[in-house]
């Protein structure tokens, strides 16, 4: 069996997402989501870095704000560096997004009723439906 790298997560935005372009033009963000695990007491939040490149980045930081809820797909990639006051070799693991797409509504982010009518929301390049009308349940 091969390796694979492959990584799903649904939580909220730490930030806003500020949108950076590389001197090569390419469009770049990085940002923290904040994922739940566990219940009550025993509730722990996880503050995963995910890094979105292209049009996926544009998108991400035309559409979303800080506290909504998204889902992203991707792989895991792992960064290293030198502490240029210590010397200590430093490391840390972060998502790098292939998709990914809206949770709920901006109004549900909101605190806004979920019933309410929303107004339509573009889909961002690079993401998909979370469900298919192949399911037969």
């Amino acid at each position: 069996m091969s390796d694979q790298n492959i990584v799903a997560i649904t939580g909220r935005l730490g930030r806003s997402p500020e949108l950076k372009n590389l001197a090569s033009g390419t469009s770049v963000v990085d940002i923290s989501v904040a994922v739940q695990d566990g219940w009550g007491e025993n509730e722990k939040t996880a503050w995963l870095g995910v890094t979105f490149w292209g049009k996926a980045a544009e998108a991400l930081a035309n559409h979303c704000t800080k506290g909504q809820k998204i889902w992203v797909s991707g792989r895991l990639s792992q960064e290293s560096w030198d502490d240029k006051e210590t010397g200590k070799k430093n490391t840390r693991t972060k998502v790098t997004a292939s998709q990914w797409g809206f949770c709920e509504s901006k109004k549900a982010s909101a605190g806004e009723p979920a019933g309410q009518p929303s107004s339509q929301q573009p889909t961002p390049p690079n993401s998909q439906p979370a469900g298919g009308d192949d399911i037969p349940f």
